[in-house]
């Protein structure tokens, strides 16, 4: 059998996702809330913006500038967590 070598995640590789889904699930919301479809998407856009309304232009610069500051931010959390924690997957 082969040995399998363990690998470590790239923390800016991780990074870059993270703020990649932040921004895109930010925009996702957005939209949505613009087509009236508030309840669903309202609270999340409340998160990274306070600009009024919501389904304004400049809430979703604000908040898709924020999401990728939080997500690159959990993306690095993640990959420096999976790697301390790496010992712990089984071989």
């Amino acid at each position: 059998m082969v040995d399998q070598v363990m690998t470590r995640l790239g923390v800016v590789h991780l990074a870059a996702v993270g703020a990649a889904t932040a921004a895109v699930l930010y925009a996702l919301c957005w939209i949505a809330a613009a087509l009236g479809y508030t309840a669903a998407s309202h609270l999340y856009l409340s998160l990274f913006t306070t600009t009024e309304p919501a389904t304004s232009l400049a809430a979703l610069l604000q908040g898709v500038c924020l999401s990728l500051g939080f997500g690159a931010v959990t993306g690095v959390l993640v990959a420096l967590f999976a790697n301390l924690f790496g010992f712990l997957a089984p071989r």
